[in-house]
């Protein structure tokens, strides 16, 4: 057997050597996460109507700018009403009331004092309509106001409840379907064979 201490040593100059890295960067998790139920997902949306209030149109439209008090033949007044309920069917809060007369109104509410009450509406804005502005490069609808002389409120009459069931669907995955799908469709008027 061959003495250890006889062999020459090696020479490790022609070896890579090994380098100094930095340590790997702590990844930080998102605090934030979105809550994901599998099946299907119960609960109760409270049915509103917001009482009768006359609107103010502006119908002809041939002068722009146009005032009701100094041009009152360009308009008409008509009493309207809208409904108004608490969650929509996939189980989002509503923020509106359904469009009526060209114009909604934004309604905020509270939960009852009790589980067994219905929500309270505690505020209706005056007339809104949807428009547009600029965030970070985008363009984003945003409720304004309708106009600079109507500003009617309702009242919310309370009607009823009821419980509804929304499936888990993801609704983006869904809408990527559909594009992918509509990508693939037969283009009208075009003939394969």
């Amino acid at each position: 057997m061959a003495n250890p201490s006889n062999h020459a040593p090696r020479s490790h100059s022609n070896a890579p050597q090994a380098q100094n890295r930095p340590a790997p960067k702590v990844i930080k998790k998102k605090t934030q996460t979105k809550r994901s139920f599998s099946g299907k997902v119960a609960g109760l949306t409270d049915l509103f109507k917001l009482t009768i209030a006359k609107v103010i149109k502006h119908d002809s439209g041939a002068t722009e700018g146009a005032h009701p008090e100094y041009q009152p033949n360009e308009f008409t007044q008509y009493e309207h009403t809208h409904p108004y309920r608490t969650f929509d069917k996939a189980g989002k809060a509503c923020d509106y009331c359904v469009p009526i007369g060209g114009h909604f109104h934004i309604v905020k509410t509270e939960a009852g004092d009790t589980p067994d009450e219905p929500m309270r509406v505690i505020d209706v804005s005056p007339p809104m309509v949807m428009g547009t502005r600029t965030e970070k490069g985008r363009k984003v609808q945003i409720p304004v106001p309708a106009n600079n002389y109507d500003f009617h409120t309702h009242e919310a009459e309370y009607v009823r409840s009821c419980k509804f069931e929304t499936s888990s669907t993801n609704f983006e995955a869904a809408a990527v379907v559909a594009f992918d799908a509509q990508k693939t469709a037969p283009v009208a008027g075009v003939v394969t064979e």
